[in-house]
């Protein structure tokens, strides 16, 4: 307002001097047209409290600093805005916790793009200001390069000048207004768009957990049922084993009731029967070993699955407890030299 003043001012001297006579008359001349510019300042101000509550209303938020008359109150913007710079993530936060998320982010872009209407009308209404305001200042020198009758004419002028400039700058502060809650507004966006990216990585991992968990679980239930398998084998070798031992004691006491005689046979079939034990036992040592290799493979196997290296402790993660130790090979079935002699005569 100063700076529009001092417009005023250079204009009203510029006139002056175009016009020196009759100075004491001009001089009343503006001292009416000065209150007459205060009446109509007063009615601008009013005029432009009741369209700060007009957008205020289309944003959906009560006017700041507007009384019940229409006038705006003045009042210091400073601690108003920092608090609300300070409110912004509390406020996004409460509205997410209470409401839809997209709701909130859709009110936001259409405050957004009522900012962006309220800033192109204010710069039609600045270009109209403008427009006025090179008007006026025409009329006005037209009005000083006239007699003395234009003097009213140029009062009215100047009154018309100041409230272009009154309008214009009117226009430049609703203009600022609109940028600044348009700013805030999008801080608001970003606000939502860091709660949302949030919300998508919580649920991915949620969902990786839940995978590995499953992942778990199936290895346990392979590993149970691979060791239901081996008791299974094992009973069966063990039956398999005592029928063996049954047919040859009975292949046995009938070989040898009907074979008492040859005493170089016997010790042939003793030499014959030793070879055949311990044929039989580099078969069950091949066995046994064999076993053991596919034990080792199993816990690799799980080992690689992702459940830790070395020590058994992949193992471990999945029965919940130690991992078991090592069997001991089957224990064999000791015999009389003779009874496999015997047998392999059967054979």
């Amino acid at each position: 307002m100063a700076a529009i003043e001092l417009d005023m001012r250079h204009e009203a001297g510029e006139a002056r001097e175009q016009q020196p006579a009759k100075t004491k008359a001009k001089g009343k001349g503006k001292g009416k047209a000065k209150s007459k510019m205060a009446a109509k300042g007063k009615g601008k101000a009013k005029g432009n409290g009741r369209a700060s509550a007009k957008r205020a209303a289309a944003l959906g938020r009560p006017a700041e600093g507007v009384g019940d008359d229409g006038v705006t109150d003045v009042q210091p913007r400073g601690k108003a805005k920092g608090k609300a710079k300070a409110g912004i993530m509390g406020q996004v936060k409460q509205d997410i916790a209470t409401r839809n998320i997209d709701e909130v982010m859709a009110e936001i872009l259409a405050e957004i793009k009522t900012c962006d209407q309220l800033i192109a009308e204010t710069a039609a209404s600045e270009a109209a200001a403008e427009a006025g305001l090179l008007k006026a200042g025409t009329e006005l020198a037209e009005a000083g390069a006239g007699v003395e009758e234009a003097k009213i004419d140029e009062g009215h002028a100047l009154e018309q000048l100041r409230m272009y400039k009154v309008a214009k700058a009117e226009a430049l502060r609703k203009t600022q207004v609109a940028e600044e809650d348009k700013v805030e507004t999008s801080k608001k966006l970003a606000v939502l768009e860091v709660e949302l990216a949030g919300q998508d990585r919580k649920r991915r991992l949620e969902q990786a957990q839940r995978v590995a968990r499953e992942a778990q679980e199936a290895a346990t239930k392979a590993l149970e049922e691979a060791k239901q398998k081996e008791k299974v084998a094992a009973e069966a070798l063990k039956a398999s084993r005592a029928q063996q031992s049954a047919k040859e004691m009975e292949a046995l006491t009938a070989h040898a009731e009907a074979d008492k005689v040859g005493a170089e046979a016997r010790k042939d079939q003793k030499a014959a029967g030793k070879a055949a034990e311990r044929a039989m036992v580099q078969e069950m040592a091949q066995l046994e070993k064999a076993r053991q290799q596919r034990e080792k493979e199993r816990h690799q196997k799980m080992r690689v699955a992702g459940f830790g290296k070395g020590g058994g402790k992949g193992l471990k993660a999945l029965t919940g407890g130690s991992a078991p130790a090592k069997r001991a090979p089957l224990p064999m079935e000791e015999c009389a030299p003779e009874k496999v002699v015997r047998l392999g005569n059967i054979d």
